[in-house]
């Protein structure tokens, strides 16, 4: 979890809220644009990039297990090690500890086996400040592995360990002569209305959720052009996200323990479960990315 999630709690079961039905504004666009994978693109093997355990189960757990189903060989990458997350409540040692046990197990539920699994331990919320050898492992990671696609979060999600991924993932790949599809994946950059229910007061937050809101509107359909249709795996992927108990359960009661279940109300969380998962692929290969 990062900053932008809300600092009180209440109760909540551990699995991820019921998803409504995508607002009318998204839903004509995704209708155009949604499609299965195709078999032989299933099977493609792939890195996956996570700024932190549970950003790959959000964002692409749906289609990574499609492609494990498939018979892909996948590579999860977590950047940071989650420590400070919920550093009012818990021991950043402690915390490390439990989420790297909770990345692993949210791996096996989306079939990437443990030996597949690479924790980079940078410091979450600090990866900026260690780009450069952040980058330098990449590379040698994906030296080593060679991977058909990549998977990072998108280039407008706000967090900056989330950017820092982004800039770090795609410098590696630039000093590749490989060619490389990239599929950039969304998390925090849903939390926006009409996605997400948001109660503004006062005129003046109201014309700023306004602006905000035109804005994601208009940068989602220019950019999101390639959606999975992951109804078929929709369980996995929340159980999957359960695995990640200290950002979906309130870990010790009575403590405002701070959970994905508050975000806006459930209603981020249940942007993630109408079935879909959006992308915006390119290949890339040390020179300027080529839409598809």
């Amino acid at each position: 979890m990062m900053s932008q999630e809300p600092s009180v709690s209440t109760s909540k079961p551990a699995h991820p809220v019921p998803a409504g039905q995508i607002p009318a504004l998204y839903r004509s666009f995704i209708r155009r644009h949604i499609h299965s994978p195709a078999e032989q693109i299933l099977r493609r093997s792939a890195v996956v990039f996570a700024p932190h355990p549970d950003d790959e189960s959000l964002g692409c757990g749906g289609t990574l297990c499609l492609k494990t189903r498939a018979g892909a060989t996948v590579d999860l990458v977590f950047m940071t090690d989650g420590r400070n997350s919920h550093a009012k409540f818990i021991a950043p040692r402690e915390l490390k500890t439990l989420r790297r046990e909770e990345g692993l197990a949210a791996a096996d539920i989306l079939g990437i086996p443990r030996q597949r699994v690479h924790h980079f331990d940078f410091e979450d919320d600090h990866l900026s400040d260690f780009l450069e050898p952040a980058t330098k492992r990449t590379k040698e990671l994906l030296l080593n592995l060679s991977p058909e696609e990549i998977y990072i979060p998108c280039a407008f999600d706000p967090p900056r360990d989330h950017d820092a991924t982004y800039r770090a993932v795609l410098a590696a790949v630039q000093e590749m002569e490989k060619t490389v599809t990239v599929y950039e994946y969304p998390v925090w950059f849903l939390n926006h209305w009409p996605l997400v229910r948001i109660q503004p007061r006062g005129l003046r937050q109201w014309l700023r959720e306004a602006r905000n809101t035109i804005a994601a509107v208009s940068r989602f359909k220019r950019y999101f052009k390639c959606i999975h249709d992951v109804t078929t795996v929709l369980q996995v992927k929340s159980q999957a996200l359960c695995c990640h108990a200290t950002q979906m359960t309130e870990w010790e009661s009575g403590r405002n323990w701070p959970t994905l279940h508050v975000v806006a109300d459930g209603t981020f969380l249940a942007a993630f479960f109408n079935g879909v998962e959006c992308f915006h692929r390119y290949d890339l290969s040390g020179s300027r990315p080529s839409s598809k």
